[in-house]
């Protein structure tokens, strides 16, 4: 292997890292962001650490593992032979389970799995009915997949260009870091719909935790009878001589079907605008 290659190889193993890497803390985000739109919690409070971090990181591998281990079997039963009806197969195999991965959180909410659906039919359709309708002049099915594929490629000028620079492993890379970010934060999505058990503060009667960034508690009052957030949110900052006692209660699942209604956005804003962080916390009025 000459310098020039050697110098390639290591650049684009580089490459690889530092994608990877960003991928992976954009993806920790993102999960933290989805579980703070749930919430209407406002986004400028959002902060990483390595606490944050770290149960974000457990939260997206477990929910990874269970997806793998759900959907594994499809791979391993998809044919293994070089025949283009099992390379047809495989490719759609492949596509169906890595747009699933992007899918798998947002199953909870009954509509996104309609997405998928469709999503999912469109690829069989062009994988194996299209050429169908396209290769009537051929004889036997084969013939036809073989002459529709030569016919994509032949006609995909920006498809191929695309591939010989940017190649076919980058391109792979890429369709998972997406797949990757769209999971983590459909993850956030998930955890704040599926939340049951929440913090609640002792000298705050019906005011529960929403999450914790860092120094900073972030609460909500709740109505329990109704599931529903009033739309208040409470910002306190740790630290100095007040103590707040937390105690874990399960409430169950939350109704956020108005949590996004203009008023409490403008709530959300109220806070923001007048709260100031002082040692024993904030409230908007």
């Amino acid at each position: 292997m000459d310098d020039s290659s050697s110098k390639s190889t290591s650049i684009n193993d580089s490459l690889v890292i530092t994608v990877l890497t960003a991928s992976v803390y954009l993806a920790f985000i993102l999960k933290e962001i989805g579980y703070a739109t749930i919430f209407n919690i406002p986004l400028e409070i959002v902060a990483m650490n390595s606490v944050t971090m770290a149960i974000a990181a457990k939260s997206i591998l477990l929910a990874a593992i269970a997806y793998v281990g759900k959907v594994n079997i499809f791979w391993i039963f998809s044919p293994r032979g070089n025949s283009i009806l099992s390379i047809k197969i495989r490719e759609l195999v492949f596509g169906a389970l890595l747009l699933g991965f992007g899918f798998y959180p947002y199953f909870i909410d009954a509509s996104y799995i309609w997405y998928f659906l469709i999503t999912l039919i469109l690829l069989i359709f062009f994988h194996f009915i299209f050429p169908l309708i396209t290769q009537k002049n051929k004889k036997n099915y084969s013939e036809k997949l073989i002459a529709q594929l030569e016919v994509d490629y032949e006609s995909r000028d920006i498809y191929k260009d695309f591939f010989s620079v940017i190649g076919r492993e980058r391109v792979t890379l890429i369709m998972f870091v997406i797949a990757i970010l769209s999971f983590s934060y459909g993850q956030g999505r998930k955890e704040a719909l599926e939340k049951t058990s929440f913090l609640s503060i002792s000298d705050s009667p019906g005011w529960y935790v929403l999450n914790i960034y860092g120094d900073i508690i972030v609460s909500s009052l709740i109505d329990i009878d109704s599931k529903k957030m009033t739309g208040d949110i409470e910002v306190r900052k740790l630290g100095g001589n007040g103590v707040i006692k937390l105690h874990l209660t399960d409430i169950g699942s939350i109704n956020h079907q108005n949590n996004n209604s203009l008023q409490n956005e403008k709530a959300i804003e109220t806070v923001m605008q007048n709260c100031k962080f002082i040692e024993s916390g904030c409230r908007n009025a």
